[in-house]
């Protein structure tokens, strides 16, 4: 249980989803303590995804009332980032308009990875289906 066992610790996350919260200003949560207080305070299993974060499959975010999910994988040759959820209280739906600005914001970001590329095609940033 991460509240009983791990509450204080530091948590290692993977560098792209540190850059993400630098380019995005989305608060990126670092410690058992913070993913705890998430999941709880938000009513959701967040607090639950120690593992995938140290794995470096996932970061985790929170902004305006809402969390948000995202991974990583490889595009056309670049490591670049998918929104994987976006939630609100309880695993409510997200409200459209911060859904927007975060497709917005995680579509910019990936973008940037190829900035000394010629775009020819739509970079995601939703995950794909395979």
């Amino acid at each position: 249980n991460i509240l009983l066992v791990d509450l204080a610790r530091k948590i290692e996350v993977g560098p792209l989803f540190l850059d993400f919260a630098c380019f995005s200003n989305y608060q990126i949560i670092k410690t058992t303590k913070r993913l705890a207080q998430e999941g709880l305070s938000m009513n959701h299993c967040v607090g639950s995804y120690l593992s995938k974060i140290e794995n470096g499959c996932t970061g985790i975010y929170t902004l305006k009332n809402h969390t948000l999910e995202l991974t990583s994988s490889y595009f056309k040759g670049e490591r670049i980032l998918f929104v994987v959820q976006l939630v609100s209280y309880g695993n409510s739906k997200a409200d459209e308009n911060i859904e927007k600005e975060v497709h917005d914001s995680v579509r910019k970001f990936n973008k940037s990875k190829f900035k000394n590329k010629p775009l020819d095609f739509e970079i995601p940033c939703k995950e794909l289906d395979y």
